[in-house]
């Protein structure tokens, strides 16, 4: 999981995400809290391919982890 600053952003979504696709992280998660958006990833092909994108102060169940439930809303407070 990576937290996006300003200095950071572009080298979360470029370099950390190849490199850790090379080392076989099957998950990469990009939290904006600017933006109040989550961003998960999971690996395919070698690559990390989007997997649910959400926003706000919703809530959301990620696919891979039955029972995981993330209230965006405390998340930002």
């Amino acid at each position: 999981m990576e937290i996006l600053s300003p200095s950071t952003r572009n080298q979360d979504r470029g370099t950390k995400a190849r490199r850790y696709a090379e080392l076989g992280v099957r998950h990469y998660w990009i939290v904006d809290p600017e933006k109040k958006r989550i961003e998960c990833h999971r690996l395919l092909d070698g690559a990390f391919r989007p997997l649910i994108d959400v926003d706000g102060d919703a809530n959301f169940e990620h696919p891979d982890w039955d029972g995981l439930v993330i209230d965006l809303a405390a998340l930002w407070r």
